[in-house]
């Protein structure tokens, strides 16, 4: 199933290596093994709740937004510079993926590359939470579960940006899943300044 784990409906399978065996690193600013837990767990909401029935969304709806709960749950679990950890290890592994950084990048919504829909989604909701607040993320993804439900019709990604955008109330913030940066460290920096810093500076992973 994979090398960290895979997720069923009410099941969770995950690698007993990485997971179960797995100890704390001294200096690790974070758990991975909670954060694994924590990303399986998620995909009861995303993508058994949302996120089926449409190839083409099989990346953002399910497991972009499983970072998003990563985010979360770290920082409530163990606090805020575990967060900044997270951010910063995933910032890391971001730079090392991208082979050509100044090559244009693909919308979030529609990137379906590792490093796109687990470490670029990261930042991303980072910086949507700093500059959004969780509440107005929750409260665009209850809008699109209740408009899916509703109407019968599977959620699509875009449905999730135009939520934000009425909830959130910041023009800006839906292109961080829209544009198509060529420097996505510079975007980050222009969009959230407090965020880019606290990828540079927080200890790995």
């Amino acid at each position: 199933f994979g090398a960290s784990g895979f997720a069923l409906p009410q099941t969770m399978l995950i690698s007993h290596r990485r997971g179960f065996r797995a100890r704390r690193a001294p200096g690790a600013g974070f758990d991975q093994a909670y954060r694994r837990a924590v990303h399986e767990t998620a995909h009861q909401w995303f993508g058994h709740l949302i996120g089926f029935g449409l190839p083409e969304e099989r990346a953002f709806l399910i497991e972009s937004l499983a970072k998003y709960a990563e985010l979360v749950m770290v920082e409530r679990r163990f606090g805020r510079p575990a967060m900044a950890a997270l951010v910063g290890w995933e910032a890391d592994r971001l730079a090392r993926a991208r082979l050509v950084p100044a090559e244009q990048a693909t919308p979030l919504i529609d990137a379906e590359d590792s490093e796109d829909m687990y470490s670029r989604a990261t930042l991303a909701f980072a910086c949507l939470r700093a500059r959004l607040g969780d509440q107005a993320i929750t409260g665009a993804l209850a809008g699109v579960v209740r408009a899916s439900y509703g109407s019968g019709r599977p959620a699509r990604s875009v449905d999730f940006v135009q939520a934000l955008a009425r909830t959130g109330g910041d023009a800006q913030a839906p292109a961080l899943l829209l544009s198509r940066p060529v420097a996505i460290e510079a975007a980050m920096a222009r969009l959230c300044p407090a965020v880019s810093a606290m990828a540079k500076a927080a200890p790995s992973g």
